[in-house]
């Protein structure tokens, strides 16, 4: 791979594989044969028009083609993430990280050994498969995380392994394979507005209100007050998965209300409350503009910004977890609430909220910017393909 030379990398895999005992000679074989001629393939990308427009008037024979193609591409999407896994350094992919190969590796097993889909009976017994995979992946951002932690623990040993472009892979990779996986599953369930997971009526405003609410109670259990948010503007509703804008909202007024309280009010040790009140809170600011082709967010906070020496490194996942590890040896309890009431909770409260926030907003066409006026606030613009005709940002 290319974050390291090929020396380390054959000696790595080697070690790689006497800590493995998937059974015989035999069955390695195969097995590494299978996932080097599905490796050579390229992911097969779409938009969010056309699986809007797939999903449309479903009938059974549209359920068997969508199966279908799940079936061939999961394989595809999991045999290159199982690759990268295999070229990491030994002490790496130790503990948390081998479990996630565990979990991959049983994957892309039991979809690449499933039946030839023919009919309907087929494909429902593949959608449970569908839903037990997923529910068996769930952990894998937080075992990832982890292993990080231990990875960067470890910095001796740091100087030829890029990180961050690992964890951005297997991170847009796990977007994509839950989305065409939970595509399918939820292609069996009827919701109004909804098309599998994408709603095509999706409500910018409605999502900022439901994780504003969200955020607000959190921080309310934390710190005894509330933070005003002050909302601008209106936008048209855009074909768009909510839980992908929803997660990126939450986290960021997530970050803008603890910058806020945490600048701005004096903190009670033993009580774990506030002095002042939330009128004397300076608000958060969200404005909401469209353009022909994009949706822009913008938060903006005055919870003193960002400092100009680390602004370069708030999107890279080695810097916020090490900040993660030391907030943790002070107490972080913020975190701690967020990891369990949010959408995603492991990520919100691992140092992976705002690079991740990033995939999601880039995922579909999206970005997400941020701009910090040091000793002042903070400005973060999410911006939102309104088309849906942008292809999916699954990468090799």
């Amino acid at each position: 791979m290319w974050w390291l030379s090929v020396r380390n990398r054959c000696k790595y895999i080697q070690l790689f594989y006497r800590s493995f005992s998937y059974g015989t000679t035999d069955y390695l074989t195969v097995h590494d044969n299978a996932v080097a001629r599905y490796a050579k393939k390229e992911p097969r990308k779409h938009t969010i028009n056309q699986l809007i427009q797939f999903g449309k008037q479903l009938n059974e024979q549209k359920l068997i083609q969508s199966a279908r193609f799940v079936h061939q591409e999961l394989p595809v999407r999991l045999a290159h993430r199982i690759i990268d896994l295999r070229s990491l350094p030994y002490y790496v992919v130790c503990g948390p990280i081998k479990r996630i190969y565990d979990v991959y590796v049983e994957a892309f097993e039991s979809v690449r050994n499933f039946r030839k889909i023919q009919d309907l009976q087929d494909e429902k017994e593949f959608t449970v498969l569908l839903k037990h995979l997923v529910d068996e992946s769930a952990n894998v951002v937080e075992l990832l995380a982890h292993g990080l932690r231990l990875a960067l623990l470890r910095a001796s040993q740091r100087e030829h392994l890029d990180l961050d472009s690992f964890v951005d892979q297997m991170l847009i990779s796990r977007i994509g394979r839950r989305m065409i996986a939970e595509q399918h599953v939820m292609l069996h369930e009827s919701r109004p507005g909804f098309v599998g997971v994408i709603n095509t009526d999706c409500s910018p405003q409605q999502c900022l209100n439901i994780a504003y609410q969200e955020c607000s109670r959190i921080c309310f259990r934390q710190y005894g007050v509330e933070v005003p948010v002050q909302i601008r503007g209106s936008v048209s509703t855009i074909p768009y998965i909510p839980y992908h804008l929803h997660y990126i909202l939450l986290e960021l007024l997530k970050n803008a209300m603890r910058a806020v309280v945490e600048r701005h009010f004096t903190q009670n040790n033993h009580k774990n409350s506030l002095l002042l009140g939330k009128d004397s809170m300076p608000p958060i600011e969200v404005l909401l503009t469209e353009g022909p082709k994009q949706v822009t967010i913008r938060i903006s906070d005055q919870g003193g910004g960002i400092s100009l020496d680390i602004l370069p490194s708030i999107f890279r996942y080695g810097f916020s977890t090490m900040n993660r590890l030391r907030e943790e040896e002070q107490g972080g309890e913020w975190d701690r609430l967020v990891q369990r009431q949010s959408v995603d909770g492991p990520m919100a409260g691992l140092g992976f909220g705002l690079p991740l926030s990033k995939l999601y907003a880039q995922y579909f066409g999206g970005n997400l910017q941020l701009i910090s006026m040091d000793g002042y606030g903070t400005d973060v613009y999410v911006h939102l393909d309104r088309t849906g005709d942008v292809l999916e940002g699954v990468e090799i």
